[in-house]
């Protein structure tokens, strides 16, 4: 079996991609634990920023061949939206 090689350059963008889903998740998870509107309002600005930066880096990626975005169906989209919907009804939560 043949192992595809990857470009330095397509190494250092999976890199950065992967460090981005680590930094929102760190921002997120911080965003989650403000008491103070104006700290959360902070933290929700820079998560904005971190997910559109990953975004960004994806798109690149998607660019030079090196990712592929999924389409998705509106029947899929709709399935997801119900899951979603329910665990929050059932966790009691409406935000």
């Amino acid at each position: 079996m043949e192992t595809q090689r990857v470009s330095p350059d397509q190494e250092m963008l999976q890199e950065m991609v992967r460090l981005q889903k680590l930094t929102t998740g760190q921002y997120n998870g911080w965003a989650s634990g403000m008491d103070s509107q104006g700290l959360l309002t902070e933290f929700v600005g820079l998560l904005r920023e971190e997910h559109q930066i990953r975004f960004d880096l994806c798109r690149e990626a998607e660019k030079r061949g090196w990712f592929q975005v999924e389409q998705v169906s509106n029947q899929e989209l709709q399935a997801v939206q119900a899951r979603w919907l329910c665990q929050k009804q059932q966790s009691g939560r409406f935000c």
